[in-house]
């Protein structure tokens, strides 16, 4: 994980959401080609905007 999101309530802590950024090695032909791929996850459902 890259980084996380927590929201402080109460006097606790909850972590509510996950960035995960991570290479990627891809392979065409004899070339590789290298990117990055980039993951945003809401981990809690109540915590903020979101649709059903």
């Amino acid at each position: 994980m890259s980084r996380a999101a927590f929201i402080r309530e109460d006097g606790s802590e909850r972590l509510v959401g996950a960035v995960t950024a991570y290479d990627l090695t891809l392979r065409i032909g004899s070339a590789q080609v290298h990117a990055c791929g980039f993951n945003g996850d809401v981990l809690d459902p109540d915590a903020g905007n979101h649709q059903d």
